[in-house]
């Protein structure tokens, strides 16, 4: 199990359920990565990370292939990491599957412009950092 570990030595920390919680979603066990979150979001509703919850759920929806799902949550977080150049990324991917292209493009330009380090040629190595 992913991060087993870390949830051994802080089985309260919503950092590492939230964690834990994508690396189910990369597994494709969503339930469980869903189970995860919200367990998280208890442990700490509010201050330090608390807006990664619904982020993190956002990329799981994604993942998931629900992309108007993915789509609501992050634009609704998107205020709270607004200079977070994946969040924006990940919106525009899932604008785009959607169909959606010219707002794809609008929040493809916003990463740019909100990004200074977002460049073509950083693109490949920004994904591979967050595959999400």
């Amino acid at each position: 199990m992913p991060n087993s570990r870390a949830q051994a030595r802080n089985p309260n920390s919503a950092d590492v359920l939230l964690s834990l919680g994508l690396a189910h979603a990369y597994k494709a066990d969503f339930e469980r990565a869903h189970a995860l979150i919200d367990r998280a979001k208890r442990l700490a509703p509010s201050g330090g990370w608390a807006f990664a919850h619904e982020w993190y759920r956002g990329i799981v929806w994604s993942l998931e292939g629900k992309r108007t799902e993915a789509i609501a949550i992050i634009e609704e977080c998107l205020p709270r990491v607004a200079g977070y150049g994946s969040a924006q990324l990940l919106l525009a991917a899932c604008q785009a599957e959607l169909g959606q292209l010219e707002r794809a493009k609008a929040n493809i330009a916003r990463a740019a412009r909100d990004n200074r380090s977002f460049t073509a040629d950083r693109l490949p190595p920004m994904l591979a950092a967050h595959p999400d």
